[in-house]
C-alpha cells in the first residue's frame, strides 16, 4: 500500500515476521521482491520501505516476474493495477 510518495507498506498476508524486501527503482518503475522467512499464521505483519525519490507516476512491479502489483493508494484512496478479472 502507498502510505505516501516516499513510503510503502509492503507485505501483509498473516505471516509471524515481516517480510525481507528488495527494491530496485528506475525512473519508470519501483520493482519489490518480497520474501517470508517463516511460517504464515494469523497476524498481519507490514514493512515499510523508503523510496530514494517520490513514486510519483512510476509503476510498482514484482521484480521477479515483471508484472504490475495492485497496490491500495493511500494518496488518494484508489488502487493502482486492480486486478483483472
Amino acid at each position: 500500500m502507498i502510505l505516501d510518495d516516499y513510503r510503502l507498506a509492503v507485505g501483509g498476508g498473516c505471516p509471524k515476521l515481516p517480510p525481507q524486501v528488495d527494491v530496485g527503482e528506475t525512473s519508470s518503475a519501483v520493482r519489490l521482491r518480497v520474501r517470508y522467512t517463516d511460517t504464515p499464521f494469523a497476524c498481519l505483519k507490514y514493512t515499510t520501505v523508503t523510496l530514494a525519490a517520490p513514486l510519483g507516476q512510476r509503476q510498482i512491479v514484482d521484480m521477479t516476474t515483471g508484472q504490475a502489483i495492485p497496490v491500495d493508494d493511500r494518496r488518494s484512496g484508489e488502487q493502482l493495477n486492480p486486478i483483472a478479472g
